[in-house]
């Protein structure tokens, strides 16, 4: 039963920043074997076993959030969609592993796990991107997209073979990874002050704002 948890901990984790991805990932693991089929929920069961247009339509959807996550503007669009597809995304993925004597047990356990896990890792996630592209924040959030996709793909990978290193170092390494990346665009916007200046007239009033704020931060 603990490996449950600490499997559907990790799954939360990953689904929090890559929604159909870790769920395409975990259709994959059934179908091949790399997750026994007796392990997996019997209401989820169907739809993971030998149904190929479950299996297509992940697959189709985890290649979107994908390649949608580098593109301008898309990315944002997506990152807010996230906010609502990520949580429900946990949650189911969470309620497949889950095995518990009380059926009604496994929806709670599995909504709470995702609110507790995947919402926080989220919303510190989101709260790093830089809503302009100009100069060389464009590339601060390519390389924090491709960041995202090596540590989910990488955590996804070691969950298979042992979820209990997996949640515990998904999580440290995910928070670490982007307090590294939130010092980096502090400094990156913060010292843009001479840019600011030059720029002021064709500054937007939120970036010019959001300038100042940073540089409080960044004191």
């Amino acid at each position: 039963m603990l490996n449950q948890f600490l499997l559907g901990g990790c799954l939360a984790a990953c689904a929090g920043v890559r929604g159909f991805v870790t769920l395409f990932f975990l259709a994959y693991a059934v179908g091949h074997g790399q997750i026994d089929v007796g392990s997996v929920n019997p209401v989820i069961k169907p739809f993971l076993t030998g149904n190929t247009i479950v299996y297509n339509v992940l697959m189709v959807l985890a290649i979107i959030e994908i390649l949608g996550d580098k593109a301008p503007v898309i990315d944002h669009f997506l990152d807010a969609l996230h906010m609502i597809l990520g949580p429900l995304a946990a949650a189911v993925a969470i309620f497949t592993i889950l095995h518990l004597p009380d059926s009604l047990l496994n929806y709670v356990v599995a909504l709470v796990m995702s609110c507790c896990v995947s919402i926080p890792l989220h919303s510190y996630k989101s709260g790093i991107r830089i809503l302009s592209y100009a100069g060389y924040y464009g590339n601060f959030n390519l390389y924090l997209s491709f960041t995202e996709d090596i540590m989910v793909l990488a955590s996804l990978a070691v969950a298979m073979f042992n979820p209990g290193l997996s949640f515990l170092g998904t999580v440290a390494i995910f928070y670490i990874v982007f307090h590294q990346f939130k010092k980096w665009r502090i400094r990156l916007v913060a010292g843009d002050e001479i840019a600011a200046q030059v720029q002021a007239d064709i500054r937007s009033d939120s970036e010019v704002m959001e300038i100042k704020a940073l540089k409080k931060m960044k004191k």
